[in-house]
């Protein structure tokens, strides 16, 4: 990985850990933002989002904290279907699989990528929104994040 000044080692023991997922709305769902350094353009469409959606603080700092705490109590939301937000992690009330919202489909989660996508409406009128509730502001206040491209988006 190069940095500002040079190259370092992965998973150097004192410094930041690389996070690695299929793509940036896995990530969000998880609890992480884009990083200032190496995605400086997206950590600032990250924050004008993250203004927008009224939430506190803008330094990275700011945002870890309120990220933190939600990783820690994290507790799936309920919504109805016809109230998500392109870009959400949902899964159905009781089934254990993970979908993406994207362009009105439901799109099966996996290591891998995407499976063939289904309507919304197939998975019922209420899901369990998986992404953090701080990540869900910044998404319907406008944050378009990267997408796999086995759903049809434009991560490399």
């Amino acid at each position: 990985m190069e940095e500002k000044f040079g190259k370092r080692k992965l998973l150097e023991p004192g410094n930041y850990t690389e996070l690695f997922f299929l793509d940036e709305a896995t990530a969000l769902a998880a609890g992480h933002r884009p990083c200032p350094q190496c995605r400086h353009a997206d950590f600032k469409r990250f924050v004008a989002a993250w203004r927008s959606a009224n939430l506190p603080g803008t330094s990275a700092a700011d945002i870890d904290a309120v990220l933190d705490r939600e990783r820690r109590t994290r507790h799936p939301a309920e919504a109805f279907t016809s109230n998500l937000t392109d870009g959400f992690i949902v899964q159905r009330v009781a089934d254990p699989g993970f979908f993406l919202v994207h362009k009105g489909e439901a799109h099966p989660w996996s290591f891998a990528g995407y499976g063939v996508p289904i309507p919304l409406l197939g998975l019922g009128t209420q899901v369990e929104v998986v992404t953090l509730p701080s990540m869900c502001r910044i998404l319907e206040a406008g944050y378009a994040c990267s997408i796999h491209p086995s759903a049809g988006g434009d991560c490399p």
